[in-house]
């Protein structure tokens, strides 16, 4: 009978630690997930955008996985895949404003 009782205590603790993994991790990556995919829907050309390796550059053509930006004082196109994008500046720069 007395190990009934730690089976019981010991999977609500289980049980509450999953409920704690779940909303200190899962949640907020959800969260930063779909802002990501509607930033990449809400994407269009002459946006200027910011990549992960700090490439900055003007949105030329989107295709379905991929961008060509133009970057630099030559305007040079680079085209990369668009998980790849840290942020859209103009974005930002409207968010400033109204704030």
């Amino acid at each position: 009978m007395i190990q009934d009782g730690n089976t019981v205590a010991v999977a609500i603790s289980f049980l509450f630690m999953l409920l704690l993994f779940y909303i200190a991790i899962l949640v907020p990556e959800k969260k930063m997930k779909n802002k990501f995919n509607s930033m990449l829907l809400s994407l269009k050309v002459k946006d200027n955008i910011i990549t992960n390796a700090g490439i900055v550059g003007t949105v030329c053509e989107i295709k379905e996985k991929y961008i060509i930006i133009a970057t630099g004082p030559d305007r040079v196109k680079i085209e990369i895949d668009k998980k790849n994008i840290a942020s859209v500046l103009n974005k930002e720069i409207e968010d400033k404003k109204v704030e």
